[in-house]
């Protein structure tokens, strides 16, 4: 099979997935042919290794955390010193998570491809999705960037709500926060419009969120 990069003699990297603010995801293949999404944290921002060690053991804690819902991304291993070879030449201290794959991409990709979803198809998905927000919430967890970009398909189109990098834990503050996080479309008017040293139920708002979805 084709690939482009090799990520520590054991996962093949054969084309990229996505792009966020801080990382890149891959496709990647083990020597068993099993399919990994492989998050790759970009360093074209400059992060410092303490920096971008949290913000990947952060995630992969949360998502381990978490591992037991069936519609929440499973996350297996993560490395902060991988090695990269391409070409030829390798590129050391790369800093990744090995997450689980989606066949069917993001639901916004699901539906910018196949058009207006059908309201049986789309009563199934969105239960799917309350109930990973719920067992979330059921954590002390608030996800705090619900969107269609962030709920993943799997081959059997089965939800995954994938990307924890902005959650938070809530412990004992009832579910408040004075983290404002997330994407302006999908945001709650209390996490927009907050002031500072003001907090909103960050519960409330990943439901709203979910709403907008």
């Amino acid at each position: 099979f084709f690939y482009t990069m090799m990520l520590d003699k054991k996962y093949y990297i054969q084309k990229t997935l996505g792009q966020g603010g801080s990382s890149k995801v891959f496709l990647g293949q083990d020597s068993e042919h099993h399919k990994y999404a492989i998050k790759i944290l970009r360093k074209d921002k400059g992060y410092t290794y303490e920096h971008g060690s949290n913000m990947i053991m952060k995630e992969h804690i949360l998502l381990q955390n978490l591992k037991e819902h069936p519609n929440i991304l499973k996350s297996y291993s993560v490395n902060l010193e991988g090695t990269i070879e391409k070409e030829g030449e390798s590129e050391k201290n790369i800093m990744y998570n090995i997450l689980e794959f989606a066949d069917h991409g993001s639901m916004a990709f699901f539906i910018r491809t196949t058009g207006q979803m059908e309201e049986e198809i789309a009563r199934f998905h969105f239960k799917q999705m309350a109930h990973a927000c719920e067992y979330i919430h059921s954590q002390n967890y608030a996800h705090l960037d619900m969107k269609l970009e962030n709920i993943l398909l799997d081959k059997h189109f089965n939800v995954k709500v994938a990307d924890l990098g902005a959650a938070v834990y809530l412990g004992k503050t009832e579910g408040r926060t004075y983290y404002r996080r997330g994407t302006i479309l999908y945001m709650a008017p209390e996490v927009l419009n907050l002031k500072q040293g003001e907090t909103f139920n960050a519960f409330a708002a990943d439901i709203y969120s979910l709403g907008v979805c």
